[in-house]
């Protein structure tokens, strides 16, 4: 079985669209899917933040809606200021343990980029955890130690340099698609 690597964040209006592209495909029951949170890029390479840039941050609040719509899903602004990501990011951890990382994420990600909710709010992030099917008493909070080194590690084998970004690794023969567009193709070749 080959395996499928995908690096997302929950900051990524277009992480959320390449997640769904996967789920709607059933691509995590055609293969071994891990799920990593992309935090830098790899070998040191400094993180060019897309919205320190008025003109990028201007065509990202155009085309961020235009691709959500596209591949059928709602879209409501999310909050401002940005959320403290620590608390989603441990909980996706906690999921990923319990083998529900990818409906944690669609969930965390439908939350923030669909209805506008406040991610690093403990009980949107339980809402979250329940709609994913996590345990009632799962804490949250208590994410494995190691995981986000683990996460860092994936990026460097995999040379990851931004989200949505995945490897589909076939037994040596490795593919990357970077951006929820090219998930397309990912799911062509690999559904």
């Amino acid at each position: 079985m080959a395996e499928l690597r995908v690096y997302f964040h929950f900051r990524s209006p277009y992480s959320r669209i390449g997640l769904h592209h996967i789920a709607r495909a059933g691509l995590e029951k055609k293969h071994a899917l891990s799920l990593h949170v992309f935090t830098a890029p790899a070998g040191g390479a400094a993180f060019l933040n897309p919205t320190d840039s008025k003109p990028k941050l201007r065509y990202i609040m155009e085309d961020a809606p235009r691709m959500t719509m596209r591949a059928g899903l709602p879209i409501m602004p999310p909050l401002r200021p940005e959320p403290d990501y620590g608390a989603a990011i441990a909980a996706f951890h906690v999921a990923r343990e319990y083998g529900a990382g990818l409906p944690f994420a669609l969930a965390v990600s439908d939350a923030r980029w669909g209805k506008a909710e406040d991610i690093a709010d403990p009980d949107v992030l339980q809402t979250c955890a329940a709609q994913a099917g996590l345990p009632s008493g799962a804490d949250l909070t208590a994410a494995p130690a190691g995981a986000m080194a683990a996460d860092e590690a994936a990026v460097e084998q995999d040379g990851a340099f931004g989200v949505p970004f995945a490897v589909l690794d076939e037994g040596g023969s490795k593919q990357k698609f970077w951006g929820q567009d090219r998930f397309e193709l990912l799911v062509e070749l690999a559904g």
